[in-house]
């Protein structure tokens, strides 16, 4: 279990994500994601029991974002504008702004690191985010 200390555990997550997208998870070091985010080098730990579990926090945020944007989205729809081509248009936009936003650190880390995780980690997600997912189209 992870420990969630305000807005310290999120700050972790985005600097690792910006960095393994940089760098690459191979190429980045807890020291690193603990220097950037202007920390010990130890103190990572506090909050994530391992570099896979901040990785596995990165990928797991940027699904619960697009998810959370993408919902947004059809929210704001007017009801008398919620056609099918509405809609696809809402999506799509908010689905580069997913890809190209100024918060889309988080996309290449879940297209090119996610093979690192392991099996647990993966299923945990896959499960976790299918429930996400389900529970907002309700």
């Amino acid at each position: 279990q992870e420990r969630d200390d305000g807005n310290r555990r999120l700050a972790l997550i985005r600097v690792a994500a910006r960095l393994f997208r940089q760098q690459g998870y191979a190429g980045t070091s807890t020291r690193d994601i603990a220097q950037a985010a202007g920390m010990h080098s130890g103190s990572p730990f506090y909050h994530f029991k391992s570099k896979s579990a901040l990785l596995c926090a990165v990928i797991e945020e940027g699904v619960r974002n697009a998810v959370v944007r993408q919902t947004e989205g059809l929210q704001a729809l007017p009801v008398d504008d919620a056609n099918t081509a509405a809609r696809l248009r809402v999506l799509v936009r908010q689905h580069l702004d997913v890809l190209l936003g100024d918060d889309s650190d988080f996309v290449p880390v879940m297209l090119y690191e996610w093979q690192r995780l392991d099996p647990s980690q993966r299923a945990g997600l896959t499960l976790r985010h299918c429930t996400v997912i389900t529970s907002s189209a309700d």
